[in-house]
This record gives structure tokens, sequence and C-alpha cells, in this order.
């Protein structure tokens, strides 16, 4: 592919001006063609500037040529925006442009910048995500480097490049898609590098990027038109892996964009029943949205202790990686919690009653194991009154709920937990 197309003069100039195709064409009716053309002159429209040729005949909807191929663009620009004035309803067939060093470089500066100020505006946006954006902001987390590199080479090609132009046209009319995108991009990228660092085999740059891939284009066929946000699942999963297979160029990643819903088999079982499949970018993307979307329809921030409880139960139940559930307590609790939640769950199965794992403010143990049981030989002198239930949804999955009352500590799990803690704490002094 040696050009990059547009569907119209106007989708090419909001490329350059960052501005809206309506706004463009009411500018236009309202200035007229030569005052328009001075507009785009001062604003330093590359096509004045950078030789812009045709690399196709331009032609209004009865076949007529308006610009021969090879012509540059703004040789007959003020005919063709003449012809927009005294009709409101002219169009002309889609166009594209023959590329060039200086024009690519024009087009990825452009994406670049483009796709970086929607993300920013996103990322302020965002409350229950703001610690980790900040951490992300500082450099703690190094996803804001491994995100731009992944953008160089996606925009290396005009496919990408297209890709691109087309996602930044729509972002506007599905920002709800664009916030889970941008937050499912810079947590798997944070997830991935956790994973990386603590295998000695991974070729860290090259699989940073292919997660990249993943998590950035898993709703591509919404942003490039092909799928409406009403399309079936399937046919967007199908749609977004159609692209992908021709920018990511990697069969896992192909898989993991069109089976992104898929957290159960064909016969109703949780994929990650028999330990999941060997797909990382499958188990990544499929736990960390269903971890979004714990955190987007609760009442809980993706620090709270009840989000992580209930992943852990999910991947219990077969329907999240508990490997990426761990790097997830890991990434986003401290790292005493992360460790004591982990111990809590694998001990919480030696008692029948199953006692709640419940999280306690203050510099001592931050978790206990409670239980409604009054009589039982375990149960110890503290109490914990629950005031109200405590309820988490994971829609069309799970539901749990902590019901309110009177608990009682369990001595016999909470000490284990005690020798955890101080155990954990010998090795941090």
């Amino acid at each position: 592919m040696d050009h990059i197309a547009h569907d119209n003069i106007f989708e090419y100039l909001s490329v350059d001006l960052d501005m809206e195709e309506d706004e463009l064409r009411i500018k236009l009716s309202e200035m007229g063609t030569s005052a328009f053309i001075d507009y785009l002159r001062n604003k330093e429209v590359s096509l004045f500037s950078t030789p812009t040729l045709l690399s196709t005949e331009l032609r209004d909807l009865m076949g007529s040529v308006l610009i021969n191929k090879d012509i540059p663009l703004d040789k007959y620009l003020d005919t063709l925006l003449d012809r927009y004035v005294l009709d409101e309803y002219f169009t002309t067939t889609p166009f594209a442009i023959q590329t060039s060093a200086e024009i690519l470089r024009i087009y990825r500066t452009k994406a670049t910048n483009k796709v970086n100020n929607e993300i920013e505006k996103t990322v302020t946006k965002q409350k229950k995500f703001k610690r980790f954006y900040k951490k992300v902001d500082s450099g703690e987390i190094d996803a804001q480097n491994q995100f731009n590199s992944f953008m160089s080479s996606l925009l290396e090609k005009t496919d990408g490049i297209s890709f691109m132009l087309k996602m930044i046209k729509r972002i506007d009319f599905h920002k709800d898609i664009f916030i889970q995108t941008t937050n499912s991009t810079y947590i798997c990228i944070a997830l991935a590098m956790l994973h990386a660092n603590k295998s000695k085999s991974v070729d860290m740059r090259n699989f940073v990027q292919k997660v990249t891939c993943t998590s950035f284009m898993q709703n591509a066929g919404i942003f490039t038109g092909l799928v409406s946000t009403k399309t079936s699942q399937a046919e967007k999963s199908k749609k977004s892996a159609m692209i992908v297979t021709k920018l990511c160029k990697d069969e896992n990643v192909t898989e993991a964009v069109l089976e992104r819903y898929s957290y159960t088999d064909d016969e109703g079982t949780p994929v990650f029943h028999r330990g999941g499949t060997t797909n990382f970018y499958k188990n990544l993307l499929l736990t960390s949205n269903l971890f979004i979307d714990l955190v987007r329809k609760n009442q809980f921030s993706p620090e709270s202790l009840e989000v992580h409880k209930a992943m852990y139960e999910l991947s219990k139940k077969g329907y999240a990686d508990p490997n990426i559930v761990s790097l997830l307590s890991e990434l986003f609790l401290p790292k005493m919690k992360h460790q004591l939640l982990e111990h809590a769950f694998q001990i919480q199965e030696h008692c029948n009653e199953k006692p709640v794992i419940w999280g306690v403010a203050g510099d001592m143990l931050p978790i206990r194991l409670i239980c409604r049981k009054e009589d039982c030989e375990h149960g110890g002198a503290y109490k914990t009154l629950i005031p109200q239930d405590i309820s988490i949804v994971a829609e069309g999955i799970y539901e749990a709920k902590t019901k309110s009352g009177l608990y009682y500590t369990c001595e016999k799990l909470t000490n284990n937990l005690q020798f955890k803690y101080q155990e954990i704490k010998g090795t941090e002094d």
C-alpha cells in the first residue's frame, strides 16, 4: 500500500487541522472559497507546502473527473471547494494521497499527537484509576514508553496510519469504548512487564508490543466503522480480528481478539476451568477486561480488597486466569496485602464454613478471616460488625455478597495468617 485513503476533502483537512469535518463544511459555507483557502494557508495546512499528489482520479458521483491522478491536490482545490459551496449535497468519490517520506512523517505526527491527546483527556477524567495513571505519568510504571514504542511500530506502514485515521475520526462517537480500550491497554502493558520481569526467557520488547496490539486493537472493528455498537459480540470480535491479522501478524494475538468475549466454551464451561489456554494474550485480555468491568460496574476502586477477592473467586470458578489475577493483585495492592491475600485464599479452604476474608485498617495485620459461627471452637473474642450487605457483580457471570451482621475472628486461620505476616515482614526488614 503506497497511498493513504480519505473519504472526502473535509476528512483529509480535518486530520491536518484537528477539527471536525462538519465544522470545516460550515466554515467553508460561511466564508466562501477564497477566504476559506486563505484560512487554510494561515493554518499552514501541509498540502500548500508539501507536494500532495492524488494516487487515483477524484470524481463526482456522476463519474466526471474533478482532479486527475498524479496532480497536486492544491492545484484545483478552489474549483473543488466551489462545488461544495454551490451545492450543499455535493459529494465525491473517496480519494487517496500518494505517500512520500514527508507525507508519512506528517501523518505519523498528526496521528500520534491526536491519539495521545485523546488518551490524556481520557486519563484526566478517570477517578477510579487515578492512582494507577499517576504512577504511569511519573514513570514508576513504564507503560507510556511502551505504548509510544507500539505506536511508532504501528505507524511505520500506511495500513497502520489508515487505521489510526479511522479510529481518530470515531473516538468522539464511542467515548465509553475508548475509555475501556485505554484502561485495558495500559493495565495490560503494566501486567505484561510484571510477567516479563519474572520470566527470564521473554523478549520484553516483542512481547509487550504484542500485548499492546492485543489490547489496543480489541475494538478495531468499531473504531474503523466495520461494525456498530449494536452488532453482536461475535461479529464485533470477528471484524476486529480481521484488522488485527493484517496489522499485528500474530496468530495468538488474532485469537485473543477473536475470543475476547469468550468466558465460556461452547458447552458453557468456564474457559479457565481446566487450567485455561496456552495463549497468554487471550488469558491476559479476558482477565484484565473482567477486572476493569468489575471496577466500572461496582462501587469499589481497583485498590479495593473486595475487587481482588472477587477476582480470586472468579479464577476459582474458571472465569479468570489465576496467574493474571495474582499479577493484578501485585499491581494494585500494597505488597504486604497482596501476599497475605494470596495466602488467605489458600488457607480459607481449610475450614468448611469458608470464613470471609476481611480487610482491616491500621498498621497491624491488614487481613483477617472472620466467620458468623458464634459457637465455633476457633472463634475468637475479636468481633466485626458489617452494617450492610456488600455486593459485587460481574454481569452474567458472577455475584458475591458478604451479608451484614456480627462476625467472629477465626483464631485458627488468622493466627496462620499472622505467622505469614511476620514471615513476610522479616524478609522486608
